[in-house]
């Protein structure tokens, strides 16, 4: 006899993170946004103030960002099951210093599927952030 076993795990975007962290960004910083999850999160920065997207991780800070005081929203997504995921952090960004706010994602559940002998299981977690 031959048993075999197939996992699939899917995750909602996770671990957000915006490197470098500073208080103060000057022209030229590059900021970066990434996220963990299964399948990988396509990340995207929004512009808040006039809804332009920018498409990738890497968001460039500019003089007209500094002094007009740009907020930007960094997405982390993903979809499966028919079912976006998102996870967001917002970044001010002004010449006098800039403040970073993080945002959960919804809806907050991860599912594991397995496979084995021509029958299947869902498992659904559900996962917490805890500060």
């Amino acid at each position: 006899m031959h048993c075999s076993v197939t996992l699939c795990y899917v995750d909602a975007p996770r671990d957000l993170q915006i490197n470098p962290k500073k208080s103060n960004y000057q022209a030229g910083d590059k900021i970066r946004c990434s996220a963990e999850g299964n399948p990988k999160p396509s990340i995207q920065w929004r512009d808040l103030v006039n809804g332009t997207v920018i498409q990738g991780a890497v968001l460039v800070v500019s003089d007209d960002i500094l002094v007009n005081n740009y907020t930007f929203q960094c997405i982390a997504s993903n979809e499966y099951n028919g079912e976006k995921h998102t996870i967001t952090y917002n970044i001010t960004l002004t010449d006098k210093g800039s403040s970073i706010v993080y945002y959960l994602l919804e809806p907050k559940k991860s599912k594991v599927t397995t496979h084995l002998a021509h029958t299947s299981a869902v498992i659904f977690c559900r996962s917490y952030f805890l500060n």
